[in-house]
């Protein structure tokens, strides 16, 4: 039994299923491109989430680069969570080597809104601020993410099915370096 939040839900594969799995399930997205039957749980901003539910776990994968200010997002979601509650955060690793080698050419420079790019230290400097606690920091590729590991800890039934579909998405990646960041951690308690 858990509560699960996702911040920038896109297309809703990950929302959809974890929907059916959660106890209560909430999305934040500004874009209108959400589909399936899951946009009544989908608000625009963290603000217009319920105010008197906390959550157990929350993605945020290609979501913190796009922020003119993504400590005060982790700390908004930290006040979001309850004790022990798990977040997965992924984005731009700009010690990679292929961002080290291409520079300004670099693909995850190009991309529109990307205001970001995150070091090691980095990193903990903008978890620390916000009060979660790092459980692991690993360099992977584009949609290649904890997620997968996430599901293997909390032991679902049907695990396979979201396992697939993170797979999939892994299609045509495994040629590129690992120009991504996957970051799990803790919510401190006080």
């Amino acid at each position: 039994n858990f509560n699960y939040l996702e911040i920038g839900v896109g297309s809703g594969k990950l929302f959809n299923y974890f929907e059916k799995k959660a106890n209560i399930s909430f999305g934040v997205e500004p874009g209108s491109w959400v589909l399936g039957n899951s946009k009544k749980n989908i608000v625009p901003s963290i603000e217009k989430l319920p105010k008197d539910i906390n959550f157990d776990l929350i993605i945020a994968h290609d979501v913190l680069e796009h922020l003119t200010d993504p400590i005060m997002m982790l700390s908004d979601l930290k006040k979001t969570s309850n004790e022990g509650c798990i977040i997965s955060c992924t984005f731009p690793n700009k010690d990679s080597f292929k961002a080290k080698i291409q520079k300004e050419k670099w693909h995850m420079v190009r991309p529109l809104g990307h205001l970001h790019y995150f070091s090691k230290k980095s990193i903990r400097i903008m978890f620390e601020k916000s009060e979660w606690t790092i459980l692991e920091i690993r360099k992977c590729r584009i949609s290649e993410n904890t997620s997968i590991d996430l599901i293997k800890n909390f032991k679902w039934s049907e695990k396979n099915i979201l396992y697939r579909i993170i797979k999939s998405l892994l299609i045509g990646q495994i040629i590129l370096g690992k120009d991504q960041w996957t970051v799990t951690a803790i919510a401190k308690t006080i």
